[in-house]
């Protein structure tokens, strides 16, 4: 029992990043091993029907050159993966560029950038492939101009489609480019019929790999768009996905299947967390860093107290911060910490059949009761 125990400790202890004692005091070693998802501004050029931003609009904020460099000498060290872009677009960002150098000059040896393609430019792309990019992400939703338009708010639909096609076809022309492109589409009432031919659709344009995913509710209207209060059309056409990706053999991610019956939230708190389960946010070692430089344990924590802010303190410290260390801590051993008090990302299977667990991913309990 006690070499067991000392093997929990010892997990727990790497886990948090405590390791070797020197003097009787652990030693803090932030090594690089964070997975960082950042934004470098708050502003997106397009307004899709179901973004968050249809709930709420954030305040303008891009970072500066001066904080760019912040993070390259006491942030990128510490990181493995970094996602670019996580609630605002990314390509359009004058100093994206400049950001994805950084990264690279820090060592940084995987980067994902997510987009709408409106930016999509041969030059940007050059960029992008130039920097070796491992991930270029693109969401489209739709298989004609007409859904697109609808969905995709401000975007042209024929300008991103030949972005996005002269974008492989210039990653094909390099041998040695290993940049692959992911396409994704949110399921939903108003484009579902269209699903299926997406995947064959995405092929012919060059990509990789679609991800197929469920609409991430934000608003009361969005609830009436979702498939989840459909399981049978939901489920068929889940059914249908993946039957067309074999038959094409293309890399697909669909969904599970949706429970035949759901607890519908009715808005009220709930008096104590309900999400007990793994927590692949803190077993990988999430950091959520927002475009003033504050930074969140997890990116479903943004209504919650935060870590503290990389261009005040190094994000070294802020790693072995009482808030970061309480939410590891928690999420690691008791299987929930404040805040979680229905995590969106990682849904529990026991929970499914709740419709809180296909809420969106940025809402806990407390803000989707403002829906």
């Amino acid at each position: 029992m006690a070499t067991a125990i000392g093997a929990v400790v010892r997990s727990l202890s790497e886990v948090l990043g405590w390791h070797a004692r020197r003097n009787g005091s652990p030693v803090r070693n932030l090594g690089r091993e964070i997975y960082l998802l950042m934004d470098l501004s708050t502003t997106c050029d397009i307004l899709c029907s179901h973004c968050f931003r249809n709930a709420y609009t954030p305040a303008p904020r891009t970072m500066t050159a001066r904080e760019l460099e912040v993070l390259e000498t006491s942030v990128f060290p510490h990181v493995d993966r970094l996602a670019f872009s996580e609630t605002a677009e990314a390509l359009h960002v004058r100093m994206m560029p400049e950001a994805l150098s950084a990264a690279r000059r820090a060592g940084i040896p995987f980067i994902r950038i997510q987009s709408n393609g409106t930016h999509l430019s041969p030059e940007v792309g050059k960029v992008l492939l130039d920097h070796a990019l491992n991930v270029l992400g693109v969401s489209l939703d739709a298989v004609t101009p007409e859904t697109f338009a609808r969905i995709r708010k401000g975007a042209d639909w024929e300008q991103v489609v030949k972005n996005v096609r002269a974008f492989a076809r210039m990653r094909d022309a390099r041998p040695e480019a290993r940049t692959r492109i992911a396409l994704n589409f949110s399921v939903m009432v108003q484009n579902a019929a269209e699903a299926p031919s997406f995947i064959r659709f995405a092929k012919e344009l060059g990509a990789d790999s679609v991800s197929f995913t469920h609409l991430m509710i934000e608003t009361e209207e969005m609830r009436s768009w979702s498939l989840i209060h459909d399981p049978v059309r939901a489920n068929s056409l889940f059914s249908e996905l993946r039957e067309e990706a074999e038959q094409v053999a293309f890399p697909v991610l669909v969904p599970e299947d949706v429970p035949s019956t759901l607890k519908p939230f009715d808005g009220a708190l709930l008096e104590s967390p309900c999400y007990h389960g793994p927590c692949q946010a803190a077993r990988e070692k999430w950091v959520y860093l927002m475009a003033d430089g504050t930074c969140h344990p997890c990116l479903n924590l943004q209504d919650c107290r935060p870590m503290g802010n990389v261009f005040e303190t190094p994000l070294s410290e802020l790693w072995f911060g009482p808030r970061n260390q309480s939410f590891r801590r928690g999420a690691l051993v008791s299987g929930h910490v404040e805040g979680c008090d229905h995590c969106k990302i990682f849904i529990d299977p026991s929970e499914t059949g709740n419709e809180m667990a296909y809420m969106a991913k940025r809402l806990t309990t407390r803000s989707a009761a403002n829906l």
